[in-house]
């Protein structure tokens, strides 16, 4: 109960001081030509050099940290959950090494690639990142909340339809129109349930094991 609140605390104080940050800018500079810069610009009007200083200093440690736990999560995964599980499960510890430094590179060329372009704003970036997200995870999170029926199949084909759209979507360019998460959930979720009523029905274990969790849940509550 504390670590819930002590979250939800701060991170609604984090939220407001982006939000004031934004705002105070908007005011402070009315002609800006890149707003994605705003909070700079504030902090060199308003700060001393100083202070200023420690503030840029703590950005890039924090950008610094967040890039290279990203980079490092995104090289297991594709050595663990693709390459060892898919094409080599007998691979070697030194193979396996190896493997997660050539995706480490490629993941940072094509992250590097994406900021160069002069196109992409960082909240270009971020609607298309947490549209993917939503798109690929929502349909299938909710449904295994409240769907036992549900099998791994139609959790694995709703993933890659519902991500699949959402890529597709932002490069025929009609992100302008309609936000890509809502056409990606919708197609992940008839994924969903056209491939769960045709496919087999999960084993009893498995069942069982969903029963078990809900009577904890609606034990808790």
């Amino acid at each position: 109960t504390v670590a819930r609140r002590v979250c939800i605390t701060w991170m609604s104080l984090s939220l407001l001081g982006a939000v004031l940050v934004g705002l105070l800018g908007s005011i402070k500079f009315t002609a800006l030509a890149n707003p994605e810069v705003v909070f700079l610009e504030l902090a060199e009007q308003v700060l001393p050099p100083w202070l200023m200083g420690l503030i840029l200093a703590a950005i890039i440690s924090s950008c610094v940290c967040a890039i290279d736990s990203q980079m490092l999560a995104a090289s297991s995964a594709l050595t663990e959950d693709l390459y060892r599980a898919l094409w080599r499960p007998k691979a070697q510890a030194k193979e396996l090494v190896f493997v997660g430094r050539i995706a480490v590179v490629v993941i940072a060329a094509v992250a590097f690639f994406i900021a160069k372009s002069p196109q992409n704003s960082i909240m270009d970036l971020v609607a298309f990142a947490w549209a993917g997200l939503g798109a690929t995870f929502a349909p299938i999170v909710v449904a295994s909340l409240y769907w036992r029926r549900v099998t791994k199949s139609a959790a694995t084909l709703a993933m890659l339809s519902g991500g699949l759209t959402v890529i597709t979507w932002q490069l025929l360019g009609w992100n302008h129109n309609l936000y890509a998460i809502l056409p990606g959930v919708i197609v992940g979720t008839v994924t969903l349930i056209l491939v769960t009523l045709v496919d087999q029905q999960p084993s009893l274990a498995v069942v069982a094991l969903f029963d078990k969790v809900q009577k904890k849940i609606n034990y808790n509550h």
